[in-house]
């Protein structure tokens, strides 16, 4: 293939990496087509033998081509593997409470990384900064690392990562739990066990899809509800006030009228806040499931201590890892696919 020199502002070794893999791709280049040597495109390129070197290091370890001393590259396959990726680390994992979600994530991504035999690199945010860090820029221009897993960013912008042209994949990105199964298995559960009245302790705002979703499966499912069983905050808070804020949330609750005010069912979403709620319920000597059908989420996984058993409504952080390596395996090799829709699975209380 003939190729000439490439007038753009970016490192040469992107130009000719770019040059040759969308050559492969697009079937230009068929499998076992030749590649001269570095020595030969260095002077086609008006590059370096080792600019040249750096680009078909990052060919070969996508598989798309196959090196030989002397001879050159032979094109091996047109579908790029992944080889290689980062793991950006936020500080806010380790400086603040109710993060055992992201840092569990990012354990799981490490496992599975480590089963596929996928080569990674962590890095962490440096100081507090809300900036990318330096290393993580220069591996991504160097070809370096393939992409990016992010299970958790904060006071960093989409534009910034964009920046590091390779695939960065968040957590968002991969998978979308269906708030409907989780709303559907919990009016399912109130019904089979006689609940008349329903309510919900929620860190989710009123913008959020969960709150309509809930009162309108009550509503179609005949069961009643009122200003005083529904909590949820003017503005989202932050992480480590969840707790706090389940708290109070039933504590206000279960003051709000009578004795016996409280609803026959109550869900609490997601487990931060409920950690928060289980102390009101234990200092109220509220006996479950006796006097409240209770619904908490939870995370696969990531148990924590109960004084009682309440019905589970869980999602899992490894199947998260599982879809976010999934989704930057299809991002390198060129797919654009949506999130992976997945439902929550309730899980009642033994007898």
């Amino acid at each position: 293939m003939k190729s000439s020199k490439l007038p753009d502002k970016t490192p040469l070794y992107r130009q000719i990496y770019r040059h040759f893999r969308d050559a492969i791709l697009s079937g230009q280049l068929l499998p076992g087509a030749h590649i001269a040597a570095s020595s030969v495109l260095a002077k086609q390129f008006g590059a370096a033998v080792d600019t040249v070197q750096t680009a078909m290091a990052a060919l070969e370890a996508e598989g798309l081509i196959e090196r030989s001393q002397r001879k050159g590259s032979f094109v091996k396959g047109n579908t790029p593997r992944l080889s290689s990726v980062g793991i950006f680390y936020d500080n806010i994992f380790w400086q603040k409470g109710s993060m055992d979600y992201y840092r569990v994530l990012s354990g799981q991504l490490q496992q599975l990384l480590s089963q596929e035999k996928i080569a990674f690199r962590l890095f962490p945010e440096p100081h507090n900064s809300a900036k990318i860090p330096s290393d993580l820029i220069t591996s991504a221009s160097r070809l370096e690392v393939q992409a990016v897993l992010v299970p958790l960013i904060v006071g960093i912008s989409q534009q910034e990562f964009d920046a590091l042209g390779v695939p960065v994949v968040f957590q968002a990105d991969a998978i979308n739990y269906d708030l409907r199964s989780l709303v559907d298995q919990t009016v399912s559960y109130f019904l089979r066990n006689g609940c008349k009245t329903a309510g919900l302790i929620t860190t989710t705002t009123d913008d959020h899809p969960l709150k309509n979703l809930y009162l309108n499966a009550l509503q179609k499912a005949g069961l009643q509800t009122n200003e005083q069983w529904i909590s949820t905050p003017p503005v989202a808070p932050d992480a480590w006030e969840m707790e706090e804020f389940g708290y109070r949330s039933f504590c206000a609750m279960k003051n709000a009228g009578a004795e016996g005010s409280l609803p026959d069912g109550l869900l609490i979403y997601p487990d931060t806040p409920a950690k928060g709620a289980m102390l009101g319920i234990t200092q109220h000597n509220i006996r479950i499931p006796q006097d409240l059908k209770l619904v908490m989420h939870s995370n696969a996984g990531m148990e924590y201590f109960m004084p009682f058993q309440p019905a589970l409504i869980q999602n899992d952080p490894a199947l998260a890892a599982a879809k976010m390596l999934e989704l930057a395996r299809r991002r390198v090799a060129g797919e654009n696919p949506q999130p992976f829709a997945t439902a929550y699975k309730l899980i009642e209380p033994s007898a």
